[in-house]
């Protein structure tokens, strides 16, 4: 029996489904290739109080060629190839970690490019229990070119992400919640997909954490209680809070850069065992 054909994860289409470099081919001008190889990591959490452990995958190449063959032409060149363009010229000084002072405009187009390389990544590194990012939200993206609900975005400056000797490029974690009251609380059946996902990546000295849920109640509540420092070394571009971002805040440290990337991952496990789960 042939595979099903590929379809657009964006509209749906498959009919000239393209290679797309996740977080744009324009970034190569500008991120030196650190290395031959780096790692990518997933965390599946189907049961948020039984974590397993990460699948620490090594890639080879440079990071900055990643591609996924899941959009089709006219998602790729119409309203994506938009939002690389409005986005470009606010990264560039954040991929070679110069300071910047970023305006309303620049935190909205920074957060949509961000919120392009997580949709479109997810089907790099995707978990095999299914996407965590609902279709309602990509539809949003591609309809609007903004971040949908549910959805935080922060920046940091970050020279060194390395994990077992090999750069570390991008950490999913995914979760399913189902109590929209309280989305720490319970657990849904074992044939629902996630419905909530954090994604860090690396780009240059360029250092993003994403939460997102299909639940509202999740990503508004997050504190970083398990990692106060990023309280300070993190800035929030979406939702937009400050009229300015002057970056960098401050300078994470490689541990800084790993203890984010699974800060929420570990505060759900910790509140799960706490209520005798696990």
């Amino acid at each position: 029996m042939a595979a099903p054909p590929k379809q657009c994860i964006y509209c749906g289409a498959t009919e000239r489904i393209t290679s797309e470099h996740v977080w744009g081919e324009w970034i190569k001008q500008f991120v030196p290739p650190l290395a031959n190889k780096h790692h990518d990591s997933i965390m599946t959490i189907p049961r948020p109080f039984a974590p397993e452990p990460p699948t620490l995958r090594l890639r080879a190449g440079n990071p900055a060629n990643a591609q996924v063959e899941r959009l089709c032409w006219d998602c790729n060149t119409t309203w994506g190839s938009q939002i690389q363009e409005r986005a470009k010229h606010h990264l560039v000084p954040l991929f070679a970690g110069d300071a910047a002072h970023l305006d309303a405009n620049a935190q909205a187009a920074i957060a949509a490019w961000i919120t392009m390389a997580t949709m479109t990544g997810e089907y790099m590194v995707r978990p095999s229990d299914g996407p965590s990012i609902p279709q309602a939200h990509r539809n949003y993206l591609r309809l609007s070119n903004s971040v949908p609900n549910n959805w935080r975005i922060w920046i940091g400056h970050c020279d060194e992400w390395i994990v077992d000797g090999f750069h570390n490029q991008w950490a999913l974690a995914s979760f399913l919640f189902w109590n929209t009251e309280s989305p720490m609380d319970g657990a849904a059946s074992d044939d629902d997909p996630p419905n909530t996902q954090t994604t860090a990546f690396k780009i240059g000295s360029l250092y993003v954490f994403v939460l997102s849920s299909a639940l509202p109640g999740v990503a508004p509540e997050w504190r970083w209680w398990s990692a106060p420092r990023a309280r300070v070394l993190l800035q929030q571009v979406w939702p937009i809070t400050n009229f300015t971002v002057k970056w960098p805040a401050g300078y994470m440290t490689n541990d800084d850069a790993e203890t984010f990337s699974t800060a929420f991952v570990n505060y759900a496990d910790h509140l799960r065992r706490l209520q005798g789960f696990g």
